[in-house]
């Protein structure tokens, strides 16, 4: 089963350093992967796993505030899924994931790149409600 994942909107996670908080970002991710699905579909519980690729869009850094502007380049990277349908009836399912995101950006300062490959892994976890039809 292929499935699309990315926000409906921006969300604005804080960026920190060594000395704690340096700033803001604004972020936008966008998503493909594919899941496999173990067991049969009646059964109650149904693990599966996924890969997949993703792109997070990155504006309005904040991140040298009064100085010259710093810069993200856009992160992107694998994504690797885990996680648990449970078969309410034949149509309904209630789910929970964690997917693991590993991407890497660049950062410039006024134009210039002036640190390569940050690290902007992140983990999410997820709860859902589906249907099939």
């Amino acid at each position: 089963m292929k499935r699309g994942w990315g926000a409906a909107d921006k969300f604005n996670p804080r960026v920190r350093g060594d000395q704690g908080k340096i700033g803001t970002i604004e972020q936008q991710p966008v998503a493909v992967s594919g899941q496999y699905h173990f067991g049969h579909p009646d059964t109650a519980f149904r693990p599966f796993v996924g890969l997949g690729y993703y792109r997070s869009d990155i504006g309005n850094e904040d991140l040298n505030p009064g100085g010259d502007h710093v810069g993200l380049t856009t992160p992107k990277g694998a994504i690797g899924t885990v996680g648990l349908d449970f078969n309410i009836n034949p149509t309904w399912f209630a789910r929970a994931d964690a997917r693991y995101m590993r991407a890497r950006t660049d950062a410039e300062l006024a134009g210039e790149t002036v640190e390569r490959d940050i690290e902007l892994d992140r983990w999410t976890v997820g709860v859902g409600v589906g249907a099939r039809f």
